[in-house]
């Protein structure tokens, strides 16, 4: 993370390894991952800043996430290309007075296609799916 005046800068990346992956998958058959991998980048602007703590900040961010919970499997596990995701955001962040925060962003979700041969219930109707949704999201968060 790295913050200047009125531009930030943020990239994390996650990795989350499972070498038992195989006997897993082996004893309960729940396709466990032997590799999952993430990571984030995101740039903002401080439209509305001052010196003073407490005054009023308006931040436009964007960010673009990645997240593959089947990056790797083992040799008994089904790739599920669903689990491969992309997000791009588009957001602005008020805050009045410290502690609370005013959210409102745009999502575009993108994700593979929907593994059919993970229906557990071939009963039932596979629910549609879409690979590609656009979401507007508000929310307000309080810190104390």
């Amino acid at each position: 993370m790295y913050n200047t005046n009125k531009f930030g800068f943020k990239v994390l990346a996650c990795g989350i390894s499972s070498p038992e992956a195989y006997n897993i998958n082996r004893a309960y058959a729940n396709n466990t991952a032997e590799l999952m991998l993430g990571g984030l980048a995101e740039v903002s602007y401080q439209i509305l800043k001052s010196q003073d703590a407490h005054s009023k900040k308006l931040i436009a961010f964007s960010r673009y996430e990645w997240v593959d919970l089947n990056y790797r499997m083992p040799e008994l596990g089904i790739r599920d290309d669903a689990l491969n995701q992309k997000y791009w955001i588009l957001g602005l962040t008020y805050k009045p007075t410290v502690g609370v925060a005013l959210k409102l962003d745009v999502v575009n979700r993108i994700s593979g296609k929907l593994n059919r041969q993970l229906n557990t219930i071939p009963s039932q109707p596979e629910p549609r799916y879409l690979s590609d949704n656009w979401w507007v999201n508000m929310g307000l968060a309080y810190n104390f």
